[in-house]
């Protein structure tokens, strides 16, 4: 791109969960920058917004690809989500302090620096940690705050370690020509470019509809738009771009910007044997109509990338861009979906496991058979019902299967305690898709008194091993009690669907030696989910750079992408016959 000096738009600024304001105007800039006048516009937040961030069009850069105050959009966002996760934070710590010298503008805060380099075109930042991610408990580890940590879960200190510490990172915009403009005191970058850097990598991303910008995470993931929430209706209906042909600048922005944050925050880049997606692109002939100007052409061939062969359950194409809204792209969504061997695999095995489950009457919740309760559960879910307030007898399993998996386990757990007989405890995850990191540890509770999450940032190669400490019966006492450990045999059952959180927790049983896995190799599925919205507006679910695994005897991070094996192997057709599984377990 070519280098050039500002030009003012406005656009407001969200405060989530706070209502519209009176409206301020922004100050009028010198006459010299102006290329047209600011007009209102809004981030979006279910139905409010705010009103407090300008965006700016840059003279010889199309208004299509606007840029922010990357001081004041960083100092304010950040405050505003960093203090809700981090409750010792505040807005001070947040705000930035700039350093000039010559094309190197350095900015410092309460917790770390940040240094461009616009001549260069680059972005070194000190602590991906500290700067960049907020969901980060403790900014010297990779330790996830996410709800994991509660008033009954805390870490154990003396166990937790890093085994690789988080480093600088530099961010080559050049790569990608992508142009960073500083005027004055002031630092100037996309709007597209902040979004991924510093908004996806917390997976809190905004789409830009070529008027107004919106939190995308209330959107439901019905990829063609037909049966959108109201939030995702105003999203496209009033896109300027709807309807509309792409400008040439737009259409090879979005494709640049693509491949930056793709090459960064794709958390199976380097497993994958991805050098760049520039290559993988050109190479697999995707990159002409993703380029094209034409919007039908770009939305076909993303489908197309995406769900054929990008996607390995965690990534996905979710939402079409505004300037297709209208379109139904199901069938070619579809077809592409057919064409991906995991995908497709993941699918018919979960349709065979519960076709399975439905004919032997195998429920969701605890039966038990003899001696041996089995525990059935398809989703790990963690709510705000985890205190000794809530008595789970009085809740259905499936109305708690839906709200809280910890719950959930102590109802279970409290009527096999209730029974004499049971000495062996099977906990059935064959038809577990996942859901959140943040019920793992609750869940080892039970089995071990040492539950603990391995993780690995993709970005930064940093590595943490954390271990917590479950106060199970929610005495306000961690003590003995806390664990089922020793009081029973466990045994894990999975199968060849058991994914992301269903492939984890396999993943910390075997290592931490909780229970014996039996069942089939598990479906797999390392990553944390996270997002990435294309500069056109098409929104994608992705594998993000935080991945579950685990250690090795030296201390070397595993990637569990492709599942775990068991200690001893059942057949498919016994996975819902109880009588056949205690005689099973029984035997071993």
């Amino acid at each position: 791109m070519k280098k050039s000096s500002l030009i003012l738009l406005t656009i407001p600024f969200l405060l989530a969960g706070c209502f519209h304001r009176n409206r301020v105007e922004p100050k009028p800039v010198p006459e010299e920058h102006v290329y047209e006048s600011f007009r209102n516009a809004k981030i979006w937040f279910a139905n409010m917004y705010s009103d407090s961030v300008t965006l700016y069009k840059m003279k010889g850069i199309s208004q299509d690809i606007p840029y922010i105050n990357f001081q004041k959009l960083y100092s304010e966002m950040y405050a505003l989500i960093g203090i809700s996760t981090d409750p010792y934070s505040s807005a001070n710590n947040y705000k930035l302090r700039a350093s000039y010298n010559g094309d190197i503008v350095t900015m410092e805060n309460f917790y770390g620096s940040i240094t461009f380099n616009t001549n260069e075109e680059t972005i070194n930042v000190s602590s991906v940690n500290k700067v960049m991610i907020l969901s980060v408990r403790d900014r010297e580890k990779l330790i996830i705050a996410n709800g994991i940590e509660t008033n009954f879960v805390t870490i154990d200190n003396d166990l937790t370690q890093d085994i690789s510490p988080d480093t600088p990172k530099t961010f080559n915009l050049s790569n990608y020509d992508i142009d960073l403009i500083h005027e004055g005191k002031d630092l100037y970058m996309p709007m597209a470019t902040f979004n991924d850097l510093f908004m996806a990598i917390n997976n809190i991303p905004l789409a830009y509809n070529g008027k107004d910008l919106y939190f995308v995470n209330s959107f439901n993931n019905d990829p063609s738009g037909i049966g959108a929430t109201e939030l995702e209706q105003r999203y496209f209906e009033e896109s300027t771009w709807r309807g509309t042909r792409r400008s040439q600048e737009l259409a090879t922005f979005t494709y640049n910007e693509m491949c930056l944050a793709l090459d960064n925050l794709y958390g199976l880049k380097d497993f994958r044997n991805i050098e760049s997606f520039d290559s993988l692109l050109t190479e697999r002939g995707w990159k002409q109509n993703l380029l094209n100007t034409d919007p039908n052409n770009y939305e076909l061939a993303m489908i197309d990338f995406v769900n054929s062969y990008l996607c390995e359950g965690h990534t996905n194409y979710t939402k079409i861009s505004s300037f297709n809204y209208g379109t139904d792209y199901t069938e070619v969504y579809k077809a592409a979906h057919d064409a991906n061997e995991r995908y497709s695999y993941l699918g018919s095995t979960r349709a065979e496991l519960l076709a399975s489950r439905e004919e032997h009457n195998a429920e969701i919740g605890l039966s038990i058979c003899d001696n041996v309760g089995i525990i059935r559960f398809d989703q790990f879910v963690k709510a705000s019902m985890n205190t000794s307030a809530y008595d789970p007898q009085y809740y259905s399993y499936a109305y708690l299967h839906d709200i809280d998996t910890p719950l959930f386990f102590k109802k279970a757990f409290k009527e096999i305690a209730n029974n004499n007989q049971v000495n062996k405890v099977v906990i059935d995850i064959t038809c577990n898709g996942g859901g959140m990191l943040d019920a793992i540890p609750w869940l080892e509770a039970f089995m071990t008194d040492d539950p603990f999450l391995t993780i690995r940032s993709s970005l930064t190669g940093q590595v943490t091993d954390t271990h917590y400490q479950v106060d199970l019966n929610q005495d306000n006492v961690y003590d003995e009690n806390d664990t089922y450990k020793g009081k029973y045999d466990f045994y894990l059952l999975t199968s060849n669907f058991s994914f992301s959180c269903g492939n984890a927790l396999p993943t910390v049983v075997k290592k931490g030696n909780m229970a014996t896995i039996i069942g089939e190799k598990s479906g797999g599925g390392a990553c944390a989910v996270g997002a990435l919205i294309t500069a056109s507006g098409t929104i994608l679910r992705l594998s993000s750079t935080l991945q579950m695994g685990s250690l090795n005897e030296q201390n070397q991070f595993l990637l569990n992408e492709n599942g775990i094996e068991v200690d001893y192997e059942v057949s498919r057709n016994n996975f819902y016959q109880d009588s056949t599984l205690k005689n099973i377990v029984n035997n071993l």
